[in-house]
């Protein structure tokens, strides 16, 4: 999984010899769906690319995915392609992605990572409104 993100960090960057093209990697990791935060338990900020939820913008735009396999197999994975940052953590335990976003946080402040929630991932555009 670590080395998947790697692989998607360089293609997106349009790095020589990346595993797939740029173009392939920034239309996987541009929005195509906005999250609901009425249909979602309230989440905002956050959209989904081709595989992965989607936040922030600019430099601080982050692409996620946790996973899970009852009962207590769990992963998160989470990385900024234009910063170089990311972390792919996996547990075996009934609380695992309790751990892995206090871990993933813990990561963030530790190495001071640009991400912000609040900030909308890049946008095809056609997905943009009218008012943009």
């Amino acid at each position: 999984l670590a080395k998947f993100t790697t692989a998607l960090m360089k293609a997106y960057a349009g790095e020589p010899n990346a595993l797939f093209s740029r173009k392939t990697a920034h239309d996987m990791l541009a929005v195509s769906w906005r999250i609901k935060p009425e249909e979602n338990y309230g989440l905002t900020g956050f959209s989904y690319g081709f595989g992965a939820f989607l936040a922030g913008g600019n430099d601080a735009f982050c692409f996620m995915h946790p996973g899970t396999n009852n009962p207590g197999a769990s992963s998160m994975l989470i990385a900024n392609p234009t910063a170089g940052e990311g972390a792919v953590i996996m547990t075996n335990g009934a609380q695992g992605l309790l751990f892995s976003n206090q871990t993933v946080s813990s990561i963030a402040l530790v190495y001071d990572w640009s991400y912000n929630g609040g900030a909308q991932p890049e946008q095809k555009p056609s997905d943009r409104t009218a008012d943009e």
